[in-house]
């Protein structure tokens, strides 16, 4: 808990996610606030995620706090580890900017990190209206999916659903061509499609080849990489490394999971 002249700041709790969800909707008509992630604002994805949130209490690598006036949440701050330093971002109803207190909070975040946690290094990004971000078009270049075709489609679409918590669709069928597609949406916008068509080349896929390797997602603490390790594992899915921390720091383990691909499963 970080108190400062105004304010309170605390962990955030599960039950925060209607707090959270006005801010984010508020995200939407707010001229101050033109964020490249559009979040899902149903109540069920946004207690799901806000759940999440919660659960990293117990833990340092990311740190969500809420930024309380009184009685109420006017915003949030969010510390994500980055190796040897923190990253901050914060986002505030705008019924309370102008008003000093992002400068109050985010300086109380960072006295408790330097203080308490004995960081170095941190990094504060101020995104503003973000037209140094975008193309020549007005548009925000950003990766829209990442796609894979595989034999079966159920079993993969099954995979990502079970153990990365995606969301499917209906799927798509080209009646003509006999094309078929699903995808996948995962917390925070990404998304994969899986696809399958007649006569597609199966060729071996090495552990070593060029081309795109492996998918990484990232799930929140490094218990969580040795639980759905472990659970992979015991379904018979081959862990070719890790759980472990790699040169440049990142803790991670690498599955072989649907037909040969390979997914990262990190903090």
């Amino acid at each position: 808990m970080i108190k400062t002249k105004r304010l309170l700041l605390r962990r955030v709790r599960k039950e925060d996610w209607k707090a959270i969800q006005r801010i984010w909707k508020d995200e939407t008509v707010s001229p101050y606030a033109q964020y490249d992630n559009i979040k899902e604002l149903d109540d069920l994805s946004v207690t799901n995620r806000i759940a999440r949130w919660g659960r990293e209490a117990e833990y340092y690598n990311h740190i969500f706090f809420a930024v309380c006036l009184q009685d109420e949440i006017i915003g949030y701050i969010s510390c994500n580890r980055c190796v040897d330093a923190y990253e901050i971002g914060y986002c505030f109803h705008s019924k309370y900017h102008g008003q000093g207190y992002a400068k109050e909070s985010v300086l109380g975040v960072i006295a408790y990190l330097l203080i308490k946690i004995q960081m170095e290094k941190i990094f504060i990004l101020m995104v503003e209206y973000l037209n140094y971000s975008l193309d020549g078009r007005g548009k925000c270049m950003k990766i829209e999916h990442v796609a894979m075709y595989v034999n079966d489609m159920e079993k993969a679409r099954d995979f990502f659903v079970k153990y990365l918590d995606g969301k499917s669709n209906d799927g798509y069928h080209n009646v003509k061509t006999d094309f078929r597609s699903y995808f996948i949406s995962f917390d925070d916008g990404a998304r994969l499609e899986i696809m399958n068509k007649p006569d597609m080349a199966d060729d071996e896929k090495a552990l070593n080849r060029t081309g795109l390797i492996h998918i990484a997602f990232s799930v929140g603490s490094k218990e969580r990489v040795d639980e759905l390790t472990h659970s992979l594992s015991a379904d018979g899915f081959e862990v070719v490394s890790g759980p472990r921390t790699t040169g440049d720091g990142y803790y991670e383990s690498c599955i072989i999971a649907i037909e040969g691909n390979q997914i990262e499963i990190t903090i």
